[in-house]
């Protein structure tokens, strides 16, 4: 089924919009000491730069995010002691909505999800639209390493106006979150920069201005300046 399913281009294009993908992968650790090909990873850049190590098959997922599915209750749904097992789950409730033992094609399982969208559409309302997800991502992504770079009018600017009133709460969590990320990586300048006073006074003075600018009409104005009048003249 990884190739026939989750390799599948048309089932890839689908799944980026309907499902969520949880795999309980056993034996994955002896796969990995033993260097087998399929347990190959690969090094990527995260949003915020970082370099993480992803497992080649799973692009993505981390060795240590593929164990921890495995120890997740994705493993218990299958009571049938034989592999592959596929279970579709129901979001909202985590019951199980259908299943299969053995090998399935991607056309079983894009049918059984197109019903089981209508139901649970049909029950609950429409859901949250992906692409609206994959927009405030990447731009709480952007805002924290324009914020790592000091430039936090830019930051700030890529979170505005990104979620209004009525936008779904999802979204307004994760710009919040974009948004105090952005502060504290200022509140840390700030304390950098009190700290470099103490062996160039001149630069860190030169560099609290700067900050300043950049934080206008945020509440960390006041802070700035009591770093600067700390420094003195």
């Amino acid at each position: 089924m990884h190739r026939s399913v989750l390799q599948n281009k048309k089932y890839i294009e689908f799944s980026s919009r309907y499902t969520v993908e949880v795999m309980a992968l056993g034996r994955l650790d002896e796969g990995v000491q033993a260097e087998d090909p399929k347990a190959a990873t690969y090094v990527a850049k995260t949003p915020e730069g970082e370099d993480v190590e992803y497992m080649l098959e799973f692009p993505g997922l981390t060795y240590d995010e593929m164990v921890g599915l495995r120890g997740s209750k994705a493993s218990r749904y299958n009571d049938t002691g034989k592999i592959p097992f596929t279970c579709l789950v129901d979001p909202h409730t985590l019951e199980e909505i259908e299943r299969w033992s053995g090998g399935q094609s991607s056309n079983t399982l894009i049918t059984a999800v197109m019903k089981a969208t209508r139901d649970l559409t049909s029950e609950y309302g429409e859901g949250l639209d992906r692409a609206e997800l994959q927009k405030v991502d990447g731009a709480v992504a952007e805002a924290k390493r324009l914020a790592r770079e000091g430039s936090f009018k830019k930051a700030f600017r890529s979170l505005d106006k990104l979620v209004e009133q009525d936008s779904h709460e999802v979204l307004k969590s994760k710009v919040s979150a974009g948004e105090q990320a952005v502060l504290a990586s200022a509140r840390q300048q700030i304390t950098e920069l009190r700290e470099l006073a103490a062996s160039d006074a001149s630069k860190a003075k030169r560099e609290l201005g700067r900050l300043m600018r950049e934080l206008k009409g945020t509440d960390l104005g006041e802070s700035v300046q009591d770093a600067i009048d700390s420094i003195g003249s």
